[in-house]
């Protein structure tokens, strides 16, 4: 990119060779540096991340965007310094006025798309866009029933560890039948996330009746006996910031 961009000063191989030397020199720098910050924000070494023997990731989108930023400066300063050096008419003055304003533009892109970049990867592992705090997961049972049936909560859910929602078919606002169909549409409880069904007892409504949707789900009662319990998760607030180093987490590599 840089011999491309620098094509019409080029009059020879060593002019050639010089400019992709800048640019590879800049672009290693660059991404070494970024590396290197990241790892040191997630409570490794500065050298582990370079080298990559680094076990954690610092993740969310200010973790990316000081580590984006160091990497952007970094790379844009020696670039614009490098390519001004190549020109016998300049002064070393000149240079680092080049490499300053190279590195300034380098470290506003590579901080926005660092930042961009770590608060999409810390979401990818269920944590907070902005921070990469771990989000705080509790486990869902919701039992869904069609009618009053015996159901003893405590024998599957311990209560420490579970939270428990029941949500009856009859009478309830968040169940809404289906036009000219015997389905019913439920609304899953605020903030809750379903990943499967587990069955209890003898009278159960089939997994073949049920579909699961992004915030409800589709089910065709049997009979005024049937009852199906499903099972998720959903998730707390977060602690508000104590400290500056709350902005900055990590995860496992």
């Amino acid at each position: 990119m840089n011999v491309a961009t620098h094509i019409e000063n080029i009059n020879n191989f060593g002019q050639l060779a010089a400019f992709y030397g800048i640019g590879a020199a800049s672009g290693a720098a660059g991404a070494a540096v970024g590396l290197g910050v990241g790892s040191a924000l997630a409570g490794d070494t500065f050298l582990g991340g370079i080298l990559g023997t680094s076990t954690k990731v610092a993740t969310g989108f200010f973790s990316g965007l000081v580590s984006g930023t160091a990497g952007g400066f970094t790379g844009g300063f020696i670039n614009g310094f490098g390519n001004t050096a190549m020109d016998p008419q300049s002064d070393f003055g000149d240079m680092l006025s080049a490499g300053w304003n190279s590195g300034m533009t380098g470290a506003i892109f590579g901080g926005v798309a660092g930042g961009i970049t770590g608060g999409i990867d810390a979401v990818a592992h269920e944590r907070t866009f902005l921070t990469g705090e771990l989000k705080p997961k509790q486990d869902v049972l919701v039992r869904v029933s069609d009618g009053n049936i015996a159901f003893n909560a405590e024998e599957i859910i311990p209560k420490e560890n579970f939270k428990y929602f029941d949500t009856p078919l009859s009478n309830n606002s968040n169940v809404t039948a289906i036009n000219n169909t015997d389905q019913l549409s439920i609304k899953y409880p605020r903030g809750v996330r379903i990943t499967g069904v587990r069955q209890y007892g003898d009278n159960f409504i089939p997994k073949e009746n049920i579909q699961f949707g992004k915030h409800a789900l589709t089910i065709t009662p049997i009979d005024k006996t049937g009852s199906v319990l499903l099972y998720g998760y959903r998730y707390y607030k977060n602690t508000p910031l104590s400290s500056f180093r709350d902005l900055f987490h990590f995860r496992p590599r």
